[in-house]
């Protein structure tokens, strides 16, 4: 039974953190073996820059909730982003929820049934940095590639 099972491992993870809005990203995946038909569990960290917060997906009064448009190969599903409990804060007199510093978002990747072991994976990230005095839109591509293992 366990022979149906193909096994592949991830290399080449994503490009090192991408930077824009006063943030850095990067996708995280542990380095384990993929099986066609279970899930694998990835992780896309945000370091905020010290002295600016970025929005939870229920922002708030004011602000933008931090996204993610995932485009994956056929067959493949995903959680959709996960995001952490947030931290309640005043900005501008205006009351929100968010994150400050490494902000990691969980996002769980579904293998389908018949996959082969190769396939590139997208997430279009967008956020919200803002500090006391401003606010800067944040928008960056992760990639991953899988290749199949030898």
């Amino acid at each position: 039974m366990l022979a149906l099972f193909l096994m592949v491992s991830l290399c080449a993870v994503a490009e090192e953190g991408l930077s824009s809005g006063k943030a850095t990203a990067e996708w995280l995946v542990p380095d384990q073996p993929v099986k066609a038909g279970l899930s694998l569990k990835t992780v896309i960290r945000l370091e905020v820059d010290e002295s600016w917060h970025v929005y939870w997906c229920n922002p708030g009064e004011a602000g933008m909730a931090t996204s993610a448009e995932v485009m994956l190969p056929t067959g493949w599903k995903s959680s959709g982003l996960r995001h952490p409990i947030p931290k309640r804060f005043k900005a501008g007199g205006l009351h929100g929820f968010g994150h400050e510093g490494t902000v990691d978002y969980a996002l769980e990747l579904f293998a389908p049934e018949g996959f082969k072991g190769n396939g590139v994976f997208k997430a279009k990230m967008a956020w919200l940095t803002c500090n006391e005095d401003a606010c800067v839109p944040g928008e960056i591509t992760l990639k991953l590639k899988m290749v199949e293992g030898k």
